[in-house]
């Protein structure tokens, strides 16, 4: 066989074996949950009662207000990826996304809450009142409270 046909031969066979051996990196290779965010606020309180839990891949980071001072207290705490894991498998994104932003009640000083998540193409923020929330957010709402309140050194 010619030196040129067996170069030929094998350039194919290098591109083939690239090909089909290296995976793709489509957009379903994309983490769909990228940072996870859960607040509460009340205009009726005294004290810490504005927070704001930011949630990523290795970390909690949890900031509470003042409300007559506004100073923060900011707290982080690190999350291992199977709680991480365990937290976005109980999010159905479509579900989320689908949700309207505000389901609060017209109330003055109910307690309110909000999640949102932001995925590599943007992001959606629902608000409700504490006693209203969307039963698509129920399955992880009681993880992101129980979260926020485990930052006892925060307080």
């Amino acid at each position: 066989m010619p030196m040129k046909t067996i170069s030929t031969l094998l350039k194919t066979i290098i591109i083939l074996l690239t090909i089909f051996l290296i995976p793709g990196c489509g957009k379903d290779d994309i983490p769909k949950l990228e940072v996870i965010k859960y607040g509460s606020y009340s205009s009726n309180c005294v004290g810490k009662c504005n927070i704001v839990l930011t949630i990523s891949k290795n970390t909690f980071n949890l900031v509470k207000r003042d409300i007559a001072t506004l100073d923060p207290i900011d707290c982080v705490q690190f999350l291992s990826s199977s709680e991480f894991k365990a937290l976005t498998d109980k999010i159905d994104v479509d579900k989320f996304n689908a949700l309207n932003e505000n389901y609060e009640r017209p109330c003055a000083d109910c307690p309110t809450e909000w999640i949102e998540i932001q995925q590599y193409d943007g992001k959606h923020r629902v608000s409700f009142t504490f006693d209203s929330a969307p039963e698509a957010v129920k399955p992880y709402l009681g993880a992101l409270r129980s979260y926020a309140a485990s930052f006892t050194a925060c307080n």
